[in-house]
């Protein structure tokens, strides 16, 4: 411990002892009579200060976009059919409900017209076709639903399941021919016909 001056003081009137530490400051300690005053003083003001249970302002609902379903699924069809679903869709706020974008997420996928507009309460239909021409397997699309409600834009989802009329597995066979050679490995070509009836 560094050597230091202590200096002890009674001043008369006050209830505290003040401590002066001479290391180039002083600091000023209050006793803990001081500080417990001070805190049971704190706890008082606390326990008496009323707790507010008052609810907050309601802001109102607004516009709200309402789907009967978010996702559907279309099956199983076959490369090529075109698919088409429509996604009933209402306005379950108080507020005009204002539909401004319907976004599928590729190109095979399309969105015919769509009510731009809809009152509280009215009902009204979003078309969508997927053109399987170029698809194949286990499949998945997504429209994006973009309006004036506050809870931002909605996903749909379509999914099913594509097969090829025919299918060829695997797609093409390769057959090594030697010059000379008497025999040739075989080549396995599996053709299904994925076709009804």
């Amino acid at each position: 411990v560094c050597s230091s001056d202590l200096k002890f003081g009674y001043i008369e009137g006050l209830d505290t002892m003040k401590l002066t530490w001479t290391l180039g400051a002083s600091f000023l300690l209050t006793t803990a009579a001081a500080i417990t005053t001070a805190t049971s003083a704190l706890a008082q003001t606390q326990a008496s200060a009323p707790i507010s249970t008052a609810p907050a302002t309601p802001t109102g609902p607004g516009a709200m976009i309402v789907f009967d379903s978010k996702t559907y699924d279309f099956g199983k069809v076959l490369q090529g059919d075109l698919i088409h679903h429509e996604f009933t869709v209402s306005n379950g706020g108080s507020e005009t409900l204002i539909i401004s974008d319907v976004r599928p997420s590729y190109g095979c996928t399309t969105a015919g017209a769509w009510p731009h507009q809809l009152a509280p309460g009215q009902a009204g239909a979003i078309p969508i076709q997927i053109n399987s021409a170029h698809l194949a397997g286990a499949t998945k699309k997504t429209v994006t639903v973009s309006s004036n409600d506050k809870h931002g834009p909605v996903t749909l989802i379509l999914t099913g399941q594509i097969t090829r009329p025919v299918e060829i597995n695997p797609p093409f066979a390769r057959f090594n021919m030697v010059m000379g050679a008497s025999n040739v490995a075989p080549a396995v070509v599996k053709i299904s016909n994925r076709t009804e009836g």
